[in-house]
């Protein structure tokens, strides 16, 4: 048996294309070679045809000799990479990339993003923002900085729009938590960044009016609808619209969340424990500070206490969220296409989110888009 272990490389493409080992940055050569395993890097594990590769190093303009240099590519790409032989695999007519989730970050943001999938699905709102907030961190502008050909352009386009989304349902769940004022000023740079997104637009209009800035809130719409109309044509959306009819008659519906309830308090200490090793109590020492560092869960159920309470099937499962979370089913649910890209929250009606290879349908604890709820619902 070969005790072979796997090189210490790192790659990125969410910014510029890096590849490192052990630290230091490694020279990839020419733009031909980047534009190569770039492709290969967003659609790992997959078998990329030699004609895909021509395509996305030269667009519609391949020499005569490009699959050859496509070749020639791949071989000073193995040579540049340690233990690129076993990275960079051949498989028939064309190549495929054998790298480790970990250790690529494209891969760890649609991991990062099935986590606040999950987290959402099971109640945690603080563990689906910490889970977001970790994948966008990943990134560092647009793949290959945006120099990458049509073909890599295209591939960007559709990441771009998963962080955006990302960022959207971030927000979504900083207001449900009960930030507004602190929201504003990232909102605004949002929206100067992507003026004809409609969410961005009705979380600014909500937080500035839970922030008591009703005019302001008020007059947003104004804006955005002065903007649709010149640029596109058309009004705001139904969803934008009920928004500004709610700050509009002052709807209570738009009332901040109510805080999470506290965690349970913790069991009184009874004395010196038992010696270690007794069951049922921990190996820790009296008054000491085990545990301590794992984050608590502000939610009415307490703290997770065993296997079964952490799938909600134990007599200490999580309770459903509070007033300020509301219920509702998931939009949509499953899985996508990976090349799928679902319209903004506030668009169509529902919160659709396309984040990596997976879809975040509608949060249950977005307060905002169950505006007119009991309308629809009579229907």
């Amino acid at each position: 048996m070969s005790d072979h272990r796997p090189a210490d490389v790192h790659f990125a493409v969410l910014g510029s294309l890096e590849v490192r080992a052990g630290g230091a940055r490694i020279r990839l050569g020419g733009p031909i070679s980047e534009r190569v395993l770039a492709t290969l890097l967003l659609d790992p594990g997959r078998v990329m045809p030699i004609g895909r590769l021509v395509e996305a190093a030269w667009d519609d303009e391949p020499p005569a000799t490009a699959a050859h240099q496509v070749r020639k590519a791949v071989a000073d790409l193995r040579q540049r990479i340690p233990d690129g032989g076993r990275l960079i695999v051949t498989e028939g007519a064309g190549y495929r990339v054998a790298v480790a989730p970990e250790r690529l970050d494209l891969s760890l943001f649609a991991l990062r993003l099935r986590q606040a999938r999950a987290a959402l699905d099971a109640g945690r709102p603080l563990d689906v923002a910490r889970e977001l907030r970790a994948a966008l961190d990943l990134w560092r502008g647009p793949v290959l900085s945006g120099s990458g050909g049509t073909a890599i352009a295209s591939a960007s386009a559709v990441l771009e729009e998963r962080r955006l989304t990302a960022v959207e349902q971030l927000i979504e769940i900083r207001l449900a938590l009960g930030e507004s004022g602190e929201l504003v000023g990232d909102l605004r740079e949002l929206i100067a960044a992507h003026p004809l997104r409609e969410a961005p637009r009705g979380q600014l209009m909500l937080a500035l009016y839970r922030s008591g800035r009703q005019a302001e809130a008020l007059a947003e719409f104004g804006r955005v609808r002065e903007l649709l109309v010149e640029e596109l044509g058309i009004d705001p959306g139904p969803r934008l619209t009920r928004l500004y009819e709610a700050i509009l008659r002052d709807s209570p519906e738009l009332a901040p969340p109510e805080p999470p309830a506290p965690p349970r308090p913790a069991t009184p200490w009874a004395g010196p424990a038992p010696v270690t090793g007794t069951p049922g109590w921990p190996k820790a020492a009296p008054g000491s500070m085990a545990g301590a560092g794992a984050p608590a869960e502000p939610a009415a159920g307490g703290p997770v206490a065993d296997a079964e309470t952490a799938t909600g099937t134990g007599p200490e499962a999580p309770a459903k969220p509070g007033p300020g979370f509301p219920g509702g089913p998931w939009a949509g649910g499953g899985d996508t296409d990976s090349a799928a890209i679902a319209g903004a929250p506030w668009a169509e009606g529902r919160a659709s989110s396309v984040v990596g290879p997976d879809r975040i349908p509608e949060s249950r604890y977005l307060p905002h888009p169950h505006i007119g709820s009991r309308d629809r619902n009579r229907g």
